[in-house]
């Protein structure tokens, strides 16, 4: 088993908890959905209830290991814009996504890269 797999799964696991648990009772997850989307024509609930979704298909993307780069560099910026968009306020919870963050970023890098060897400089 190759280890970014490991990632993958750590990954899709988070992700699919996530989405399904929102989907399941929005009202313990509506707090986090910011304000500033209905200024967008849309309502917290519907921006919640996509956004649910749209992480479980970005689990099972990063499960099928298809465009591997593509689907990490998703899940890297979807962790970023949390961290960003939830503030420093919100820190105390987010500081996890950090970590999810750096994973996503480990494999959205050319598969060289992911060797765990040092880069050679050149």
């Amino acid at each position: 088993m190759k280890k970014t797999f490991l990632v993958q799964i750590g990954l899709a696991f988070t992700l699919f908890y996530v989405g399904i648990y929102s989907l399941v009772s929005p009202d313990l997850w509506i707090s986090f959905v910011p304000k500033f989307v209905e200024n967008f024509g849309v309502s917290r609930e519907l921006f919640l209830a996509f956004h649910s979704i749209g992480e479980i298909i970005l689990a099972i993307w990063l499960l099928t290991g298809w465009k591997l780069r593509i689907s990490g560099s998703l899940t890297a910026l979807l962790m970023a814009s949390i961290v960003i968009v939830s503030g420093w306020d919100s820190f105390m919870i987010t500081f996890r996504d950090v970590g999810l963050f750096f994973a996503a970023l480990f494999l959205a890098m050319p598969e060289k890269e992911n060797s765990g060897q040092p880069l050679q400089n050149s």
